[in-house]
């Protein structure tokens, strides 16, 4: 009786671990994600800039001087979604390993 409390609270125990290694380890994502999200936000502000000084002058004659700003934004922006998209399945790789370890742990208690 004794030793079954005491292997009932052992496990009680470890899942109290997991649950928290669990939740800092979701802590630890957003916080990855956010930052991701931060920095494409700023690069995307940069390309905006880099759009706006690229766009030059309009001389007396109507022709345009120093353009080519909107085709490097464009580009700009074809390569944002790239890394947007990679940034998405990343994230979906890390969910799907951590729900194949999470399955791994309950197979393990099962067996337990």
């Amino acid at each position: 009786m004794r030793r079954r409390n005491e292997e009932e609270e052992k496990e009680r125990e470890v899942e109290k671990k997991q649950e928290i290694k669990k939740e800092e380890e979701e802590i630890r994502e957003e916080e990855v994600e956010e930052e991701k999200e931060e920095e494409i936000k700023e690069e995307v502000e940069e390309g905006r800039d880099k759009g706006r000084e690229g766009r030059g002058r309009v001389d007396k004659g109507g022709d345009r001087r120093g353009g080519g700003g909107e085709e490097e934004i464009k580009e700009e922006e074809i390569e944002e979604e790239e890394k947007i998209e990679e940034i998405e399945e990343e994230e979906i790789k890390e969910e799907e390993e951590i729900e194949e370890k999470e399955i791994e742990e309950e197979e393990k208690e099962k067996e337990e």
